[in-house]
């Protein structure tokens, strides 16, 4: 579901940037499936944080599975919502700048960070980048996402600093010591020159995955959107 009036201001949680609902249906599908995704690798005593968690949805789906969940996001109106429709017992939703390293609960560490479609949005991508991988335990698995530039304009959003192609992303993550960086494709259909739906590769891909990685390293999984045609 996306707000009926489109209001391009960053700071307003009800901008067409933000999807609102107070039900899981209300989501596009491509956002959910990258929640699910996440979720799927996630163990009962892990600790999670969503970093850029908007209003919630996705926050309550991890919490499905995780012992904890710290949600962060930079807007007061979306972690009021947050609170309003999608609160769980275990979790904390806190309102704060993502490249502000106060912003995250101090002496915290993290199996499991997720960030979908946030990075675009900050201006010093490598300095969020750090105080993630600084916050993500030694195995640990951080998913994250952001617009491809081979599909999608950067001008065509006025919320966004920066796209990156497949290779610009690539080069960002693997510039980090102690990562090991999985590119995960994502399909996207195409009707009328538009995007479409988009759905994740076949889970049965990456079942395994954790037992079979080497040990001693910060595991980055990105998904990465491609026409499908």
């Amino acid at each position: 579901m996306f707000p009926e009036k489109i209001v391009k201001d960053k700071n307003n949680v009800f901008s067409g940037e933000r999807e609102i609902g107070t039900k899981i249906e209300d989501f596009s599908n491509d956002h959910i499936n990258r929640y699910n995704f996440a979720k799927y690798f996630i163990r009962a005593n892990d600790t999670v944080l969503d970093a850029a968690c908007g209003v919630g949805y996705g926050s309550h789906l991890l919490a499905d599975r995780a012992s904890s969940v710290d949600a962060i996001d930079y807007n007061d109106d979306a972690i009021k919502y947050a609170k309003e429709h999608w609160q769980r017992d275990n979790i904390r939703y806190i309102q704060g700048n993502l490249l502000d390293e106060t912003a995250y609960p101090k002496g915290r560490e993290y199996h499991v960070i997720v960030s979908f479609e946030t990075i675009e949005h900050l201006k010093e991508d490598d300095r969020f980048l750090r105080l993630v991988s600084e916050r993500l335990l030694t195995n640990g698995m951080f998913f994250v996402s952001a617009p491809n530039a081979n599909i999608i304009n950067v001008k065509d959003n006025p919320w966004h600093e920066r796209h990156y192609t497949p290779e610009e992303f690539v080069a960002l993550e693997e510039s980090r010591e102690g990562v090991l960086f999985i590119d995960v494709r994502t399909e996207q259909e195409t009707a009328n020159g538009a995007l479409k739906d988009a759905r994740l590769i076949p889970l049965e891909k990456l079942e395994g995955l954790t037992g079979a990685l080497p040990k001693d390293n910060k595991i980055y999984i990105h998904f990465r959107q491609e026409l499908h045609k």
